[in-house]
Parts: C-alpha cells; structure tokens; sequence
C-alpha cells in the first residue's frame, strides 16, 4: 500500500509589538494517518493562534492558546488539531516554543499554516450574541460593556470600546441585543445580560 506525503508548511518571522514569533521550520512532511507537529519560536506573548491556509483562499482560525496555560488545548474547528506551549533550555537563555500537533493527518491537511501573536482573521459587523452586557475572560471579574434602558430605541454604544453596541427589540418578546463590530479572537469571553448592576466599584 502506498502512502501519500503530506506537505505542512508553516509561517516565516514575524514582529508585533516588538514580540517576535519565527517558524521552526519551512516544510514538514508526514505519512497520512500519522501525527504531525509544526513549531514557532516565539519571544513573549500573552496569547498564540494557529491559522490554515489554502491557496486562493483567506486564512482559516484554527486554534487560540493563552500563554499562561500549561495544559493541551483542542482546536474548536477540528479535534484532530491542538496546542500547547514548551520552554527548551540553552546554554545562555529559554525559547518558548508553541506546537501544533495534527493528529491522523490526510492529504487535505496540506496548506500553508500561521503561527500568530496577533488575531490575523476578523469577521464582519454581526450579532454574535443576544442578550448581552457584560463579559468575563477566564479567571477574571465580569467587566461592565454597556447600559441600555428599555423605553430607548436607538442602539447605545459601549464608551468602553465602542465597536460594542447594544439595542432593545420587540418582536412576540423583548429582547436586547449585543453587536460587535470587526469581531476579533481577543473578544472570545463569556457574555452576560443583567437586569440589576452586578459590577460595582469602590466609593
């Protein structure tokens, strides 16, 4: 039986904020059905993203890792991938290092695939969430978005960051709604609607 070659090519230096983040390799190669892993270099980061990319086509989110974790995280998009961070000690300093493992890889794994300190993908101006005024980042206190009272039927804007808006719809039900605009990785969180203040700070 023959085994197809599977063709892995990852992303080239790249500096953000003066952190930089370098492929270990160009290339890689693998038996389909066995496990790959590619590899970046990278100075400092407070998060890391694995990207896919086919020819002709936009880069494709794969999977998000936070530089505190010290466990393996699964990609969302697909099982067979996921990440996790190492340290290899040398003679005068550590690199960190982020892997992205591809389990039974197939012949469609072949494409160009980013190691990224900074979301490179963002998507159009949705309603990625209903019901919603306030969020909470893993390990964090909720942190107050934006208020809207019920007899206002303009959509009010976040002055904390005002690509969030909120605005109150009535159908069969009212509802208040969340928009974020130029949706990005970093507003991955959990997103709470309140009818009484649950944030409150100090006198």
């Amino acid at each position: 039986m023959i085994l197809h070659s599977v063709i892995l090519l990852s992303a080239l230096t790249c500096v953000s904020f003066g952190d930089e983040i370098t492929a270990d390799s160009t290339e890689e190669s693998a038996a389909v059905g066995s496990t790959v892993t590619l590899s970046c270099s990278y100075s400092s980061a407070q998060s890391l993203q694995w990207y896919r990319q086919y020819p002709g086509s936009a880069p494709q989110f794969l999977v998000l890792i936070i530089e505190s974790v010290k466990e393996t995280k699964r990609s969302d998009v697909d099982p067979r991938f996921s990440t996790k961070l190492r340290k290899e000690n040398q003679a005068t300093k550590e690199i960190k290092h982020v892997d992205l493992m591809i389990s039974s890889a197939a012949v469609s794994d072949s494409a160009l695939y980013y190691c990224a300190l900074r979301p490179t993908v963002t998507g159009n101006t949705s309603t990625l969430y209903k019901n919603l005024t306030q969020m909470k980042y893993p390990g964090s206190a909720p942190e107050f978005i934006v208020l809207i009272s019920d007899g206002v039927k303009q959509a009010q804007e976040s002055y904390v960051d005002s690509r969030f808006t909120a605005k109150v719809t009535k159908d069969k039900e009212n509802h208040v709604d969340l928009e974020i605009s130029s949706a990005s990785i970093s507003d991955t969180a959990l997103y709470y609607c309140a009818l009484q203040p649950t944030v409150t700070g100090n006198t």
